[in-house]
């Protein structure tokens, strides 16, 4: 018996010196591992810093180039026209985060300008200023009277609200109160904007319809305008973040990545002219259905919005001709300031 435990008691011992060294192998294998896998994610969070370092390189370069593209417009109606400009600011690609600066497409930089009439132009009751300027470059600034930008704002037209939420712009600080009015003004009239968006929707399916089969200006070689493909694609997705998402204007202007995708695709890899014939009528029909339904419902319109952006400018206004009265010129140049 005595033979049989001491036996018993050396099979155990060296079942215990035979299983540490594997329980020991398996831990430093798991912490090695372990290690490894902490590595890989240090590294991978430090390329990604890299990458949005990067990135935020990139936007503070695009933001330094608008800007300064921004300024020398101004400097150009200041130089070749006699608007009293109190504010211009970026429309377009840019405002989607969709812009393109590639060899074969580059976005360009358009602008709509608002300025203030001279006490001449009042009392004389002149035509209110409405004026797009085509630049040597290719891209254009499109200018209007405060009193026109104001009804225009008022009938709810996208390519104008648009235009109170980018953040490149260049104003006189009293114009600014204008712009602290962006959300209420994109609001104050539901019913007048849906029909705006889809009066918008039907004219970049008209214009396709009409280019079809065309081969002049942005037709040549596809047989339809691939940019008003992109613009119908991106007004559905507007309208949808709009209606389905319950979206803000502001928010909605920048659609998600796989929309913004889409439209940029149609941009530079246009589909061909039969199945952008289908598409096009695809997205016309699903928006059109989908406003006509939502527009089914109760609207009520912000009076008390539009009576203080008439206050707004109506202030501006006043100062500005005071200004005119005691200096002889309302000339805001110097009250420009970029954003």
């Amino acid at each position: 018996m005595y033979k049989a435990a001491l036996l018993r008691k050396a099979a155990v011992e060296t079942s215990r010196r035979l299983t540490l060294p594997r329980v020991s192998t398996i831990y430093y294998r798991k912490a090695f591992v372990y290690k490894r896998n902490i590595f890989l994610q240090l590294n991978k969070i430090k390329k990604a810093g890299g990458t949005a370092m990067k990135n935020d390189k990139i936007t503070r370069q695009k933001k330094k180039d608008i800007m300064t593209d921004l300024n020398k417009k101004l400097e150009w109606l200041y130089k070749n026209t006699s608007h009293n400009v109190i504010w211009i600011a970026l429309f377009g690609s840019q405002n989607y985060e969709m812009d393109l600066n590639t060899e074969e497409y580059r976005s360009d930089i358009d602008s709509k300008a608002v300025c203030i009439p001279s006490m001449r132009e009042l009392l004389r009751d002149e035509k209110l200023v409405s004026k797009v300027y085509k630049l040597e470059d290719g891209s254009q600034i499109e200018v209007k009277d405060i009193r026109l930008f104001i009804r225009t704002l008022k009938k709810q037209n996208p390519s104008y609200l648009e235009t109170l939420f980018t953040k490149y712009y260049i104003c006189d600080e009293r114009f600014k109160k204008v712009l602290d009015m962006a959300d209420d003004i994109a609001l104050a009239d539901r019913k007048r904007l849906f029909k705006s968006i889809l009066g918008m929707i039907c004219q970049k399916k008209k214009n396709i319809d009409k280019s079809f089969g065309s081969n002049e200006g942005r037709c040549v070689g596809y047989g339809y305008d691939p940019k008003e493909m992109s613009n119908i694609a991106r007004l559905y997705f507007l309208s949808c973040d709009l209606i389905l998402r319950k979206k803000t204007l502001r928010e909605a202007l920048v659609p998600d990545e796989c929309y913004k995708k889409t439209c940029i695709d149609y941009k530079v890899n246009p589909v061909d002219v039969n199945t952008a014939f289908l598409e096009s009528n695809k997205f016309f029909i699903a928006s059109k259905k989908m406003i006509e339904n939502y527009l089914k419902n109760e609207f009520s319109v912000d009076v008390e919005c539009y009576n203080k952006l008439d206050n707004v400018v109506l202030s501006l206004l006043e100062d500005s001709l005071k200004n005119e009265l005691k200096n002889g010129t309302n000339n805001s140049e110097t009250l420009m300031h970029m954003h």
